[in-house]
């Protein structure tokens, strides 16, 4: 190939040996095809880097673009070069087995030596930008290097095992390749970006149309896939026909008419008042906002857990799964609303939301099946969860260890088929409370009480008024405003303008109110005045936890625990955390009803027994944190329910766990001046 392009370039030298034509913009399309070696480093098999490594590969790519030059743009031999276009890159990638293979000949019943490959093929489809510095080192020759880069739009892998010798063997099914389950998962990195350094010759094919064929080495910076460092370089040939066109020599101007001075303008003026009107109606240059603020909180616990149907290693359709652009997209506010249920259905991407924003935490899943189950299913469930957090949330795969067994959720009794489906799981675990901590919302809502503005417009135009308006803003935040003709001019313009604003568009951390007026006279004259106002803001904030309500002189507060180990009347952290915030909000007098709740498992007379269990461990942790503050005179009511079905559906595994939980209720007189 490089002897052709040399061939081309002695003779066409000759043809065009005519002199060039100076140029100064050259454009027109481009194509080229390039070869080069890849270099990565990745196992064979997903997680066993002993069963082979593919190392070094090879990359083919073709290319088509758009080419725009300035060969003269810093001086008579710099110039710039840019390209936008398309291009295809493949990787071939080879390895083979690290011991001997063999295969099963049933006709001489002999085992018979086999040569087999793994192959990995990645292809990818790019729109591509290039930006190159060109210096001419005479009429025709030139060089360039530059930056380039790309977006991939697309990319495809395929991991393969195949038979190569001899030529008449195969797999057990008849086939000579095989698509390779447990190989290893890659993904296209979609940005590409590296550099190009190019050598050129220009064949003038007429007075402006040039064959330009191109010697190119470019290099990666960016690894193409977003799993390991993968380098690559290739060498290539390519060409462009660039057009130029002739300059262009402007026309000399007419000769100027004789200057005649304008007659003077009609005079318009404009400016504008704004005052606050306070509340014996007298204008000030203050206007007082009073702003009460309420906070509301609340904690929603997270059951850190994934039930999984039987004899499946699947995550049921009943947890919400995101793809990586979602992930991009995620925030707390898209699952801030949801209930204890729902939350747990989304559990995976709450957990791989806090890991990209805690990069030091790390976390422990631990797979759990059923006696009726086959024993690899544990560790199969933890690696669904571990590779969706990988491949789906970007978590580094140092940062989870998968485990088999109960782990921090206690196992369920096998005898019925509720117990044996709680026991179809995978649990979370981890050192960093943070990460697995109930999910803290919290909702603002101002109540304004504003002030009324008084606007005091004045307007001078001798050629009539055509059009006005004024507006009110905040900041760029537009609040309010008028706007007319010439014909309705009159009324509004010479009379003071009063507005009350309203509260919710406000907003409290701005400090200034400012009127903008404009008008516009029958010549076209335009104008404009703006004045602005003080505000004080006065603040009054209360916050307020999640189920409170006051009626009147009572005030009542509902709190509520749930996930409760099985079988078990004590409580977590997690518990410990919700029984001092409440013991906290609790006064002299109150009267706390407490009520225990269990699944459906067992029988009735149990769960009452175990239901009230929980219902005297809440109140026993109340008692001791409300005397350690010297809370006296409270009244309890204590009371076990039994199996709770209302609240969440025990139908699902998630939601017996939830039903496992105790109420409390605190009814008290409310504060003076308090809110709820």
């Amino acid at each position: 190939m490089f002897l052709i392009i040399i061939a081309i370039l002695l003779v066409t030298s000759r043809l065009g040996a005519q002199e060039p034509v100076p140029r100064t913009i050259e454009f027109g399309p481009a194509a080229s095809y390039a070869i080069g070696w890849s270099a990565g480093n990745f196992p064979v098999y997903r997680g066993f880097p002993d069963c082979g490594l593919f190392s070094n590969g090879t990359l083919a790519a073709p290319r088509v673009a758009a080419v725009v030059a300035w060969p003269a743009l810093f001086g008579g031999d710099l110039g710039i070069v840019a390209n936008i276009g398309w291009a295809a890159a493949s990787y071939r990638y080879r390895a083979y087995p690290n011991d001997e293979q063999r295969l099963f000949d049933p006709a001489t019943r002999t085992l018979i030596d086999i040569d087999r490959e793994f192959r990995y093929d990645g292809d990818m489809r790019l729109a591509e930008l290039g930006l190159l510095l060109r210096w001419r080192l005479s009429d025709r020759w030139g060089i360039a290097a530059g930056p380039s880069g790309g977006y991939r739009y697309a990319a495809s892998f395929e991991q393969t095992d195949n038979v190569v010798n001899p030529p008449d063997r195969s797999f057990a099914d008849g086939e000579r390749t095989h698509v390779m389950e447990r190989g290893t998962i890659l993904s296209g990195r979609q940005f590409a970006l590296g550099g190009t350094i190019s050598a050129s010759f220009a064949i003038p094919l007429s007075e402006r149309v040039h064959l330009v064929p191109e010697l190119a080495v470019r290099g990666d910076i960016l690894s193409p896939v977003h799993e390991m460092s993968w380098q690559s370089i290739s060498a290539g040939v390519g060409f462009a026909l660039l057009y130029s066109p002739p300059a262009h020599v402007p026309e000399p101007l007419p000769p100027s008419p004789a200057y005649t001075a304008p007659p003077p303008a009609p005079a318009l003026r404009a400016a504008i008042r704004v005052r606050g009107i306070d509340d014996d109606d007298s204008p000030a240059r203050e206007a007082v906002i009073n702003i009460d603020e309420v906070i509301f909180r609340q904690h929603t616990p997270l059951l850190a857990a994934v039930y999984f149907d039987r004899n499946s290693s699947q995550v049921p359709e009943r947890y919400r799964r995101r793809d990586r652009v979602e992930t991009e997209r995620f925030t707390l506010l898209d699952v801030a609303e949801l209930g204890a249920l729902e939350l747990t259905h989304n559990v995976e991407d709450l957990v791989g939301y806090r890991m990209r924003n805690m990069p030091e935490a790390k976390l422990t899943l631990y797979g759990l099946m059923s006696d009726d189950e086959p024993a690899a299913l544990a560790a199969e469930r933890a690696g669904r969860i571990r590779d969706y957090l990988v491949d789906v949330w970007a978590v580094s795969r140092g940062r989870i260890d998968v485990r088999t067994g109960a782990g921090p959720i206690v196992r369920s009794d096998e005898a019925t088929e509720d117990g044996r489906a709680e026991n179809r799981r995978v649990a979370f675990a981890s050192e960093s409370s943070d990460l697995l901590a109930p999910l803290a919302t919290e909702r603002v809502l101002r109540d304004f009480n504003p002030p009324r503005i008084r606007l005091q417009p004045a307007i001078e135009a001798e050629a009539g008024i055509r059009r006005w308006g004024i507006t009110l803003r905040q900041g760029t935040e537009v609040l309010a405003s008028f706007e007319g003709t010439g014909g309705d001019a009159a009324s509004p313009l010479r009379s003071n303008l009063s507005w009350r604003l309203s509260g919710e568009q406000m907003d409290s951390a701005s400090g200034f109110l400012t009127a903008d007026l404009f008008v516009e006279d029958s010549t076209g004259q335009r104008r404009t005045a703006s004045d602005s106002i003080a505000l004080i803001l006065r603040h009054d904030s209360t916050v307020v936890a999640h189920g409170s309500e006051q009626q009147g002189e009572l005030e009542r507060l509902s709190y509520a625990l749930v996930a409760f180990g099985y079988r078990s009347a004590s409580g977590d952290r997690e518990h410990e955390q919700r029984l001092r915030e409440l013991a906290g909000r609790i006064r002299d007098n109150a009267q706390v009803m407490i009520t225990g709740y269990t699944d459906r498992i067992g029988d009735d007379r149990y769960n009452i027994e175990l239901s009230r269990g929980r219902a005297e461990y809440m109140a026993d942790r109340l008692r001791e944190l409300t005397a350690a503050r010297g809370v006296t005179g409270l009244a309890f009511t204590i009371r076990g329910a039994g199996a709770e079905t209302n609240r969440f559906p025990n139908d699902l595994p998630e939601g017996r766990v939830l039903s496992r939980g105790a109420t409390a209720v605190v009814e008290q007189d409310a504060e003076p001046g308090g809110r709820p």
